[in-house]
């Protein structure tokens, strides 16, 4: 990661010596670093959470749906049956 990146967002582990070149302390980024990794950690966990939710939506969606079809497969002949009583 070049120093000017990392300077715009943590200039404290950014030093430029008398040539003006820039250097990072990686060392002091690891604290940084892993408190990002937690919380991106946390955010994975929820969107799992909410992943799972959404897929259960989705089954019982394709399970009623899947009902649904049968059931008009089991009243399609009884409508015809029923149109053409209603016609005479």
């Amino acid at each position: 990661m070049p120093a000017q990146e990392v300077e715009e967002v943590y200039p404290e582990f950014v030093r430029t010596d008398d040539d003006g070149m820039k250097s990072v302390n990686y060392s002091q980024m690891v604290a940084v670093l892993i408190e990002a990794v937690k919380e991106l950690n946390g955010k994975i966990e929820v969107l799992e959470l909410e992943n799972s939710a959404l897929q259960a939506h989705v089954d019982d969606i394709e399970s009623m749906k899947s009902q649904i079809n049968k059931l008009m497969k089991l009243s399609s002949p009884k409508m015809e049956t029923e149109s053409l009583s209603a016609d005479k």
